[in-house]
């Protein structure tokens, strides 16, 4: 008789080879829990985080799991274990039960940032959540209390405060108007700082129309044009409150006023647009993103480019029956739509809805430059514009955008590169007037300037964000962390002369923000401390103005709680590495 042997199944074999990587991991783990309290506290915390994450089975044993799906993990794409994987929801942002009014904030927003920075601090949600609770408890803060908890504690976005008039008890008078000193005032505000970059309306119309309702007063004028002049009114009111001075005119209920004479009127959505629909929309939009009702804004401004193409307004004009005035009107209330469109894509870090080759028309004459000429400062805008949207489709977006999300790190590293050289482009061909990194010599186009220099270094540290978890990335990492400081350099430039009226108030935090939680992370993780100690006083200038502006300010007063927060836990990480440094250096003493 012939002795059988018979070799072992797949499956038999599967399972003990899922076996044998359990043990393997399992003595990984009691090493790992061993060696974290023998190492540095920045190798504690990586070793701390690797444990968490750990993907040893917990209530399944290797019999539970289905083995013939293991041939198929090798078929798979690769998406789920790639250095950068989709883009995903990790959270309900609106049902029955839920309403997270701020909405989706994409990866390259400054909100998803700093809840990486909580996370890299190890901040406890949970624990600062009840903390707020029991503050507005005690302030007896009906409004806030109302808000959701969760999305106030981590943004400075004020879109869980109603902002409704439905059932109001406040009987708003459409013919209300400030005294003409403060009305004076509010106006020169708005196109001081407004009117440069969105040029939306034209001023001599809009002065023409000023004047008459300081000589006859409001009741001569159409509701259209007193909702206007309420929307700057808005505008320019909160432009002074950012810029810490007292409007001395409430600013919401000039909103509200222009609200009940027709601006974001639902008729509109049933009726032919005009143009003056689409400037009232597009001056909506920018009230709502200075007030940082931001996904209000994003709404309305969608809905104004809606209108915008609706009317041709992206196409070039050829009709003679329209005279240059009214062909360059079109113009610039496209463009200043472009404009609000590509600020919310860079605030929400949310996927722009225009393409560059949309636009047939021409681009817009200089608003400040009486000589007729192509508003440079446009030209400059619609390029990085359209840099910024390839930066976030390539290293942010969803592969639902089209883009391949299996990139190791040496693609990605090549396409850092290639994304930085087209940015480095785009600023060797700037005008000297509008380079932001030699000395200005013509004072009309500085909020042009400084508009572009936060764009360029916002994008820079877009680029590079991806270096800064990365110790094979070093001067990847340093690039976005100068980005940031120059961020901070110029904010802290502006606001010590008394003259942050230079800089885009509608979107400042934005870009404060995004610059605060850059330097904070590598206050975090870099070795050097005497750089660290530097870096902590480039942090807190900011922070002061913040604080000084927040009496009058909710956004400041959120943004620098939040800020100061991050950076008190930043400050007990640096003691604590301070105290590790000394402890070393007497052991080798």
């Amino acid at each position: 008789m012939i002795p059988c042997k018979y070799a072992v199944g797949k499956r038999e074999s599967a399972r003990r080879k899922l076996r044998e990587l359990e043990d393997k991991v399992q003595s990984y783990e009691a090493l790992l829990r061993e060696l974290q309290n023998t190492v540095d506290l920045q190798s504690k915390h990586a070793i701390q985080k690797a444990l968490a994450g750990s993907l040893t089975p917990t209530t399944e044993t290797s019999e539970d799991i289905d083995i013939d799906s293991e041939d198929e993990s090798h078929h798979r794409s690769g998406d789920e274990t790639s250095d950068n994987p989709p883009e995903t929801l990790s959270e309900d942002i609106n049902t029955l039960s839920i309403n997270n009014p701020n909405g989706f904030m994409g990866r390259g927003s400054e909100v998803s940032w700093l809840k990486l920075l909580r996370h890299e601090l190890n901040i406890d949600d949970n624990k600062e959540n009840e903390h707020l609770r029991e503050i507005r408890r005690m302030k007896g803060d009906a409004v806030e209390l109302n808000g959701p908890i969760d999305m106030v504690g981590v943004t400075y976005h004020l879109d869980d405060i109603d902002l409704s008039l439905d059932g109001s008890n406040v009987q708003i008078d459409p013919y209300l108007i400030p005294p003409k000193p403060i009305a004076d005032t509010l106006v020169s505000a708005y196109f001081c700082t407004v009117h440069p970059l969105v040029p939306i309306i034209s001023k001599p119309e809009f002065m023409a129309i000023y004047n008459r309702l300081n000589t006859e007063g409001p009741m001569v004028l159409s509701r259209h044009d007193l909702m206007v002049i309420n929307l700057v009114f808005a505008a320019g009111g909160r432009c002074l409150e950012t810029l810490g001075r007292d409007p001395q005119w409430p600013h919401m209920e000039c909103f509200n006023r222009a609200r009940v004479l027709g601006a974001l009127d639902g008729g509109v959505l049933f009726g032919i647009p005009m143009l003056h629909d689409v400037q009232a929309m597009g001056l909506t939009g920018l009230y709502l993103l200075g007030s940082k009702h931001t996904n209000r804004a994003w709404n309305v401004v969608g809905l104004g480019i809606r209108l915008a193409h609706g009317l041709g307004l992206h196409l070039r004009t050829e009709d003679p029956k329209l005279d240059p005035q009214q062909r360059e009107m079109r113009v610039r209330v496209y463009y200043a739509l472009v404009y609000l469109e590509a600020t919310l894509c860079l605030v929400t870090g949310r996927p722009t809805t225009l393409q560059a080759f949309d636009m047939a028309g021409p681009v817009p004459r200089s608003a400040l430059i009486t000589d007729g000429s192509p508003d440079a400062y446009y030209s400059a805008l619609m390029k990085l514009s359209m840099i910024i949207a390839v930066v976030q489709s390539q290293l942010y977006a969803s592969r639902s955008a089209g883009v391949t999300r299996t990139k190791k790190w040496g693609a990605l590293s090549d396409a850092i590169c290639s994304l930085r050289s087209r940015l480095d482009h785009w600023k060797s061909e700037l005008p000297a007037n509008l380079d932001f990194e030699i000395t200005p010599n013509d004072p009309d186009v500085v909020i042009q300037r400084s508009d572009l220099a936060l764009r360029y270094y916002n994008t820079m540290i877009l680029i590079y964000f991806p270096c800064l978890a990365r110790r094979d990335a070093p001067q990847g990492s340093w690039d976005c962390l100068n980005a940031a400081r120059s961020i901070l350099s110029l904010i802290v430039l502006h606001t010590d002369n008394d003259t942050p009226q230079y800089l885009p108030w509608w979107c400042l935090p934005h870009y404060l923000v995004c610059a605060e939680v850059v330097v904070m992370l590598a206050i975090v993780r870099h070795d050097d401390l005497d750089l660290c100690e530097q870096l902590v006083e480039e942090v807190r200038k900011p922070l002061r103005w913040l604080r000084h502006i927040s009496r009058l300010d909710l956004v400041a007063q959120r943004t620098e709680i939040q800020l100061g927060k991050m950076l008190g836990h930043v400050l007990d990480r640096l003691a604590e590495r301070r105290r590790q440094a000394a402890a070393i250096t007497r052991f080798q003493s």
